[in-house]
């Protein structure tokens, strides 16, 4: 989009400290770029997602197709469709839906790690008696024995 170049240009050349960031919250005049970079970053995220393994994309769907709601509720904004709060997306019945959806997976997630930590410290007695048993095998390892028999054998060998 050459408005969008001509905007970063511009933003590029004049950018001298990060209070120039500030400019970008003002979307009378960066409106056109994050719209532009919204799209992209929403399309790069669904193309990305889709190339990832059934697991990992079970895992990031939720995540991507939040991300698409707040990216559509940016553009009804920009419009003038919509008059109101960015984060207002996250009220609606679909948003609702997939944060519970995450928030079970989550919950989810704790209980299997909780179960996890607690098989460790069940096993965890038994794991203190294995530092002794290294050193009870280092004690019997004898290097001077093991490079006599080597050099024995490789001395056979000839």
């Amino acid at each position: 989009d050459p408005v969008c170049s001509m905007m970063i240009n511009i933003f590029a050349n004049h950018f001298y400290s990060i209070r120039h960031l500030r400019y970008l919250n003002n979307m009378a005049i960066t409106g056109k770029l994050w719209e532009t970079v919204l799209d992209a970053v929403d399309e790069e995220l669904s193309f990305a997602t889709a190339e990832f393994p059934e697991q990992t994309q079970e895992f990031l769907k939720p995540f991507v197709k939040l991300f698409s709601l707040s990216v559509s509720q940016f553009h009804s904004i920009q419009s003038g469709a919509v008059s109101g709060d960015w984060l207002d997306f996250l009220l609606e019945d679909e948003s609702v839906k997939l944060i519970q959806e995450l928030d079970g997976r989550f919950i989810d997630f704790l209980e299997s790690l909780c179960r996890d930590v607690k098989t460790i410290f069940e096993v965890m007695p038994y794991i203190k008696t294995i530092d002794h048993d290294i050193l009870n095998l280092m004690d019997e390892f004898d290097p001077d024995t093991l490079l006599r028999e080597l050099s024995d054998s490789i001395g056979d060998s000839d």
